[in-house]
């Protein structure tokens, strides 16, 4: 019996305890990947939102990336230079396929955030298009939510 009273004491403790708030999720729209092999080259593009802070686009392009999407490190600066992403390829095993991540970063003075992404290679696939030219292109949904980093 004296092991109930304490097990129920710890019990209503735990359930009076105040909850930490829950961050909002920094949203991520138009996201958009793609190379061209043997083409124009490489372009990431995106529109991020971070709760009470700011909103802005973010892009890469070049007209020298190969056949997969290109790193784009270190940190790259958006269109509201408080605001910085990079995305990698990420192989974890020799011979694997891996991943790629991005990473976006808000950082003014006193306030700072970051998130992340994670996709399997898969959701980005080879495509050939109609004049026979392969594209490297992301396929999945162009609007997400970061992962509280």
């Amino acid at each position: 019996m004296k092991s109930f009273g304490i097990l129920s004491t710890f019990v209503f403790t735990a359930a009076a305890a105040p909850l930490a708030p829950r961050q909002e999720a920094i949203q991520t729209t138009n996201f958009s990947a793609a190379t061209v092999q043997g083409g124009p080259g490489a372009s990431i593009t995106f529109d991020v939102a971070f709760p009470s802070g700011p909103s802005t686009s973010c892009s890469y392009s070049d007209d020298t990336s190969g056949a997969a999407l290109p790193d784009v490190s270190p940190y790259l600066a958006c269109a509201d230079d408080r605001v910085s992403w990079q995305f990698r390829r990420i192989v974890s095993r020799p011979g694997s396929d891996g991943f790629y991540l991005l990473v976006v970063r808000y950082s003014d003075g006193p306030h700072s955030r970051a998130g992340s992404r994670e996709w399997q290679a898969a959701e980005f696939p080879v495509v050939v298009g109609g004049d026979g030219v392969q594209e490297t292109v992301y396929s999945g949904p162009a609007d997400f939510p970061l992962a509280n980093a």
